[in-house]
């Protein structure tokens, strides 16, 4: 018999251990290489599923909680901006909110696709699986060990040899099953994926597609309109000339986008007075121009 197992640390380990029993050897060689090749395959299992729940579960934390925060944004969003003066026009920015609220959505989709929070209890369930066969078959070899130090004759190498065989077949079947586990999860995953893309096409195909703007439009501003004679000016906009106008503010509409000349022109005193400029006209919009003649 070697050393007692070692005493529990101050600080408890993010995963519970298996129990740490005393070792406790057979004196034939070869059944005892054969328990010792038995525990290090459950043991190597455990932490392989330690590791692996680590890994999902940081994954599924970080998905899980982003959404949590980006749902709090997004439903925050159009209130804070309702509450900015109106002179800021913080209105357009309420759009954000659905922005915000389709990535949060996004982190879910993620987290479902690829198993991060369903792997992360899956491989709990397995890790606890494992560690319990491990401790059973532990405690078991330990006491018929003990009962054959103290009574030779109840040795039974047959008991002995279905107890290592009945573990190896418990690891195993506990690894078989989280692997069907996760290829029937993964397999309904991709068949949702699947029918949301479908579902996304014909929706695509049937929605009616939306006409952009394709004119512009501008608003004139003569200041000095009094001053003119009778009140009158003529306009020019790209090759289109109207006119007389007598209003200071003058607007026209269906204008093509991009650079248009700008000419306006009339009479102070009977002297001709003008003004030109290029403005820009962008599509659904109106520019605004102010000018004075002189």
């Amino acid at each position: 018999m070697t050393a007692l197992p070692k005493p529990a640390a101050d600080k408890p380990s993010d995963n519970m251990q298996p129990m740490r029993s005393p070792a406790i050897d057979v004196p034939d060689p070869e059944l005892q290489a054969l328990y010792d090749a038995v525990v290090a395959k459950a043991q190597e299992a455990i932490d392989w599923y330690v590791a692996r729940k680590n890994r999902h579960k940081r994954w599924a934390l970080l998905l899980r909680g982003s959404s949590v925060v980006l749902a709090a944004v997004a439903s925050v969003v159009p209130i804070a901006f309702s509450m900015f003066p109106e002179t800021w026009n913080s209105t357009r920015w309420i759009p954000l909110a659905s922005v915000i609220a389709a990535i949060g959505a996004g982190c879910i989709a993620l987290d479902r696709f690829f198993g991060f929070s369903g792997g992360w209890m899956r491989y709990v369930n397995a890790l606890l699986d494992l560690q319990a066969q491990l401790d059973s078959l532990q405690f078991a070899w330990a006491r018929r060990t003990l009962e054959t130090r103290r009574d030779p004759e109840r040795d039974n190498l047959q008991t002995r040899l279905d107890l290592l065989q009945l573990t190896l077949g418990a690891v195993n079947h506990s690894l078989k099953s989280e692997t069907i586990e996760w290829m029937n999860r993964f397999s309904g995953s991709l068949q949702e994926l699947e029918k949301s893309l479908v579902a996304q096409r014909a929706a695509s195909a049937t929605a009616p597609v939306p006409l952009l703007p394709v004119h512009g439009a501008l608003k004139l501003h003569v200041e000095n309109v009094a001053a003119l004679d009778e009140r009158r000016y003529q306009v020019l906009v790209g090759d289109s000339e109207s006119g007389p106008h007598t209003e200071s503010t003058k607007a026209f509409t269906s204008l093509p986008p991009g650079q248009l000349l700008l000419r306006v022109t009339g009479s102070r005193q009977g002297s001709p007075v003008s003004a030109e400029d290029v403005v820009n006209i962008r599509p659904g919009e109106t520019t605004a121009v102010t000018v004075v003649l002189g």
